[in-house]
């Protein structure tokens, strides 16, 4: 109401932040304030794949836009993912554009599809918000892909919920490798309640998905990998500290391995990364 937005977007309704909230719908409710604030004459963009986005294009008059995967006015289609980024085609109408995104992740081509949607509401053609996501800066430890040696690191280090720790393994699993794909994972913060149930499904997506091997740090993590084990994944080990994580990481990992570092912003999980480095004289550290 302060802001009086001519535009908004929600990217979804997820876990992040439900010690506070409670659950889900309460946290759809708390968003969908934003969508209510919304002038008749503005925009507000939503998830078409999100279950509560319907919820809440219900509660604003003004024009609300769906972008999704599989629905809505703006739809991403041929999606190819690589180390070097997001190559999809946006479709709107009859009318198509090819897009890249310097960041690999499917979600990261659902969150990019939103940001074109908000372009389009401000006037902007495909073609130059195309031109805008290949240019766009990327905050730091957010699927970055680090090399030290011959062993590439994708680093999500800065935070992490049950949500953004499924679709981070997805893309571990999506992106080319020519070894093993490991995960490093580290607890989740601020889920409540939720926080048991979380951390074991992580795990199980984990070993659904395909993980070679799994290292957890810290005891809250220990429950990803009681979730890893059950759903079939033997290659677990558990470590007290990022220092022991690295050490183990060097114990497995071998050139051409890919490996996903990712925790709550508490855990420290970049740390892995540069004690790695000091910790392993044969991998050298890229430029």
């Amino acid at each position: 109401k302060i802001a009086a937005p001519d535009a908004a977007i929600i990217t979804n309704i997820g876990v992040a932040h439900i010690e506070f909230m409670g659950s889900r719908e309460a946290i759809a409710i708390e968003k969908g304030a934003l969508a209510e604030a919304v002038e008749p004459q503005g925009t507000v963009i939503l998830n078409a794949d999100d279950p509560f986005s319907k919820g809440i294009a219900a509660r604003t008059c003004a024009r609300v836009v769906f972008a999704g995967t599989t629905d809505g006015a703006l739809r991403t289609i041929e999606i190819r993912q690589s180390a070097d980024g997001s190559e999809f085609t946006i479709v709107e109408g009859a009318h198509r554009c090819r897009a890249q995104l310097p960041v690999a992740g499917s979600h990261m081509v659902q969150n990019a599809l939103l940001a074109v949607a908000a372009g389009r509401a401000f006037g902007l053609s495909l073609e130059e918000c195309a031109a805008g996501l290949a240019a766009a800066p990327l905050t730091k430890a957010r699927l970055q892909i680090k090399e030290i040696g011959g062993l590439q690191f994708l680093d999500d280090s800065y935070n992490a919920n049950p949500d953004s720790m499924k679709a981070a393994l997805r893309t571990l699993v999506e992106l080319d490798a020519e070894g093993k794909r490991i995960a490093v994972l580290g607890e989740m913060r601020e889920l409540g309640a939720e926080s048991q149930r979380g951390h074991r499904e992580v795990g199980e997506t984990a070993a659904t998905l395909g993980v070679n091997q799994l290292i957890t740090i810290g005891d809250a993590a220990e429950l990803i990998a009681e979730g890893a084990r059950t759903a079939g994944l033997n290659k677990v080990s558990s470590a007290g500290s990022t220092r022991e994580a690295a050490r183990l990481l060097g114990e497995i990992a071998e050139p051409g391995d890919l490996v996903l570092i990712k925790g709550s912003r508490a855990a420290r999980t970049e740390e892995v990364i540069e004690q790695f480095g000091s910790q392993n004289s044969a991998f050298v550290i890229s430029p």
